[in-house]
């Protein structure tokens, strides 16, 4: 973007400058002219005519900043051009030098030529109120636009040069930078496949080598809650093991993520069958909670699994699992075999109604 500005802002002011010397050479010009159209001439032979007069003028001060150069006179003839065989002809056709001849008005405008932009002027010539002639001028832009050219090349080489030594720069110094991330961030992902055996190196006292120090105290201590976690999980996995109770545990949405092998015989079905899927579907309750949370105000359920052959009766004891936040976190299910219990319970019920 600045570049941008920068070559527009160039662009406007070489221009305005190529115009400004174009009005001083016009202006000269002008004043020449118009005094020889105002010159009264007698019909004297050896008296120069107004076209012979305009002709020596237009030698004069024409130069090579004019690629295109005429004086018109009121009946749109060519008196002196810096092309000799525009001499004596009529223009016709153009607007510029028909406003300035008719109305009196100058106009300026910017053109392509071709290939080339030129800067077209015209100017009346006028006798107090009335225009008697007129100044028709081109200017070549070109070679304002070769300065240009020649500038903005300058300019983004040196752009590129700076880039260069930028990014050169920046790389030597990135690399004492990403250095120590880099080994940081192997770390990382090592600590998360469970490794916390290795360290950050420190290279220094600055913002990275104390970002390496807290990071090797970070491992330390995930190592040691690592450690703890899995001391506690082994003890949990002992008692679950040994449990004559089945338990069967779920996430918040109610799917089950661990279950013991008496819970797996009671249901008779593994925790490969049945990780991931409902407890209502597996215990078959389905018809009685809509909602797993739902579970903690039942407490207690009796399932029957009997079939035709025999009876066969489930106890099961709910309770939830909440974050420190009291959001629900899961639920650990206790089941039990009540078969026996529930048949004396009904020998008893019959012997008493007896």
């Amino acid at each position: 973007m600045i570049g941008t500005y920068f070559g527009q802002k160039l662009e406007e002011n070489l221009v305005k400058t190529h115009q400004s010397n174009v009005e001083d050479r016009l202006q000269v010009l002008v004043n020449n002219l118009e005094d020889a159209f105002k010159k009264e001439r007698s019909e004297d032979e050896e008296e120069q005519t107004l076209q012979e007069e305009v002709r020596d003028i237009t030698e004069t001060y024409s130069s090579d900043i004019f690629s295109e150069l005429q004086v018109i006179d009121s009946q749109f003839r060519v008196l002196g051009s810096n092309s000799f065989d525009m001499v004596g002809k009529k223009i016709s056709g153009n607007s510029s030098i028909r406003l300035a001849l008719v109305h009196g008005q100058e106009d300026d405008d910017i053109r392509r030529n071709g290939r080339d932009r030129v800067y077209v002027r015209t100017i009346p010539i006028t006798n107090g109120d009335v225009a008697v002639g007129a100044i028709y001028s081109e200017a070549s832009l070109e070679g304002v636009y070769d300065q240009l050219q020649d500038i903005n090349e300058i300019f983004v080489n040196g752009t590129i040069l700076a880039v260069v030594i930028s990014i050169i720069i920046g790389i030597l110094v990135a690399r004492t930078i990403t250095k120590p991330i880099t080994e940081m961030r192997k770390q990382a992902m090592g600590m998360a496949r469970g490794d916390f055996s290795k360290k950050v190196n420190v290279y220094g006292q600055d913002e990275i080598g104390q970002l390496a120090t807290t990071f090797n105290d970070m491992n330390d201590r995930l190592k040691l809650a690592n450690q703890t976690t899995e001391e506690e999980r082994r003890k949990l996995s002992s008692v679950l093991s040994n449990m004559s109770d089945g338990v069967i545990a779920t996430d918040e949405k109610g799917n089950i993520t661990l279950m013991n092998d008496p819970a797996a015989h009671l249901i008779g079905v593994t925790l490969y069958e049945v990780k991931g899927q409902p407890i209502k579907d597996i215990l078959q309750i389905e018809d009685k909670v809509v909602d797993v949370k739902e579970l903690e105000e039942v407490g207690t359920l009796t399932i029957d699994f009997s079939d035709e052959e025999q009876l066969f009766l489930i106890k099961a004891n709910f309770s939830i699992v909440q974050d420190e936040e009291g959001n629900f976190m899961g639920l650990i299910t206790v089941i039990s075999d009540v078969t026996e219990q529930e048949k004396v319970d009904r020998e008893r019920k019959e012997f008493v109604s007896n």
